[in-house]
């Protein structure tokens, strides 16, 4: 199908630890679509976080194919690949900003290190930061942030070479319960308004339930099941994550029904 933007077949990811070797990732196949919120939701250990890591190659697959937009990365050059991880931003867990850079000078990094006029970054940078409502913050180094600036920040600077995926590894899981609706809320406005497809990885049920039109449930390094959210009645769960998550949107649409 024309509007699949990744497809992953059949990857394997191994590594070796003190205890001989551990199978992270089994088998996987994935489709995501353009503009799809889709999250990947496991517990801790379940290769969420190494499968996510794939798609652009942070990870490289022991054996199967990762295709973004139609082209298999393993297959590129070095400089290729580098080009189409222009189309791949990503944020995560920790933020992973300098903390000698202000708000505004770690969003203009990626612009930097592309070749972007000074000028030019510093205008693109204010604007992505206007999307984040951070521009009173553009002078300020992460230091002074909040953890939810901090998201914000390194939400603004994963946009800001105009991807057309974002991969975001436990984007909520570093702050507080009402942050994590705002970021969130942030993160539905670029997929909304700039259109870019954005692929979560969480343990967190409810990030599920707020945001994603599609979520696959990852165990033992394998996906066990894949629905979309919006036709849930539909759908009988298997796995444990999926029998909570359910039981917890049946449980809230009851909630909204009767409110």
């Amino acid at each position: 199908m024309s509007n699949i933007v990744v497809n992953i077949s059949k990857v394997d990811k191994e590594f070796k630890t003190n205890d001989g070797k551990f199978k992270a990732v089994n088998q996987v196949s994935l489709d995501i679509k353009e503009k799809d919120i889709y999250g990947i939701i496991g517990f801790s250990g379940a290769g969420k976080s190494t499968l996510l890591r794939m798609i652009n190659l942070l990870e490289v697959p022991d054996q199967g194919d990762i295709q973004v937009f139609n082209q298999s990365l393993l297959t590129l050059s070095n400089k290729d690949l580098l080009k189409q991880r222009k189309n791949i931003g990503m944020i995560f867990q920790h933020f992973n900003l300098l903390q000698n850079k202000t708000a505004l000078e770690n969003v203009e990094l990626p612009l930097e290190f592309a070749g972007v006029a000074r000028k030019e970054r510093k205008k693109i940078a204010l604007e992505c930061l206007k999307i984040v409502d951070l521009e009173d913050k553009i002078n300020v180094y992460p230091a002074k942030l909040s953890g939810g600036q901090k998201q914000r920040v390194a939400i603004a600077r994963a946009i800001a070479s105009q991807p057309k995926i974002l991969l975001c590894d436990e984007p909520t899981s570093a702050v507080d319960p009402q942050t994590k609706q705002l970021i969130l809320k942030y993160l539905k406005k670029i997929n909304e308004q700039l259109g870019i497809t954005i692929i979560i990885v969480t343990h967190e049920m409810q990030l599920i339930h707020d945001i994603c039109n599609r979520v696959s449930v990852m165990e033992n390094g394998e996906i066990v099941e894949s629905f979309d959210l919006n036709e849930i009645h539909q759908q009988e769960p298997k796995s444990l994550i999926s029998k909570i998550l359910f039981n917890e949107i049946k449980h809230q649409n009851s909630e909204r029904k009767y409110a």
